[in-house]
């Protein structure tokens, strides 16, 4: 049978993964969240569109044989935040005829919410 996710666990789900989209500074993607029941072993999963600035961030309601404990929610909810942030890398590298300076700008733009999320501190910027 194995287990499945509650409103609770998914409630959790879209906090922690909303913590990183902002931490991340993704908020630049309009994104939906849902709990969906998937058709295959997926715990959850992240679509985009980086054109268009749409994201969709999914928690399937059947995990399996993993067990739904917290630390396996956040850690979930962590994997597709990360997952929107190498959406446009990923996306740029499956194009055919993609130039130097398209994967430079991609890059530099992980780079910069990198440098953006540890330079930060509760305070602001870390001196």
């Amino acid at each position: 049978m194995g287990y499945k996710t509650t409103k609770k666990h998914f409630k959790l789900f879209k906090e922690i993964a909303e913590f990183w989209v902002e931490r991340l500074g993704l908020k630049d993607y309009d994104i939906d969240y849902e709990h969906v029941k998937f058709s295959d072993n997926s715990l959850a999963d992240c679509s985009w569109n980086i054109n268009e600035r749409w994201a969709k961030i999914r928690l399937s309601t059947k995990w399996g044989e993993t067990k739904p404990t917290k630390h396996e929610i956040c850690a979930t909810a962590t994997h597709e935040a990360l997952e929107l942030l190498m959406a446009e890398i990923f996306t740029i590298a499956q194009q055919r005829y993609i130039t130097y300076d398209q994967l430079e700008i991609s890059r530099h733009s992980v780079i910069q919410r990198l440098v953006s999320y540890f330079m930060h501190d509760e305070k602001g910027l870390a001196e």
